[in-house]
């Protein structure tokens, strides 16, 4: 990674949105796939979790943890619905 491109994962690691580490994950060489996936685990959606853990090719990937947190955010929508 290139100085610009560790300032801008470091700024998305305190104030990054799930969406925008999932996008650094998946363009960015280099980057820091674990300290990326445990934000988008703290702060992203579902749907942030759920892209992560099939897109995000990485043997260190904890793709359980990613998938179950997607599935805990679906089923809490469902329950506000009812």
């Amino acid at each position: 990674m290139n100085e610009s491109q560790k300032e801008k994962q470091k700024e998305l690691l305190s104030e990054g949105s799930g969406w925008d580490c999932y996008m650094f994950a998946r363009d960015v060489p280099g980057a820091d796939i674990q300290a990326l996936q445990a934000r988008v685990l703290e702060i992203g959606t579902g749907c942030d979790c759920y892209r992560f853990a099939i897109n995000i090719h990485s043997a260190d990937v904890d793709v359980d943890a990613l998938i179950d947190k997607a599935e805990r955010l679906q089923r809490s929508a469902w329950e506000l619905h009812d």
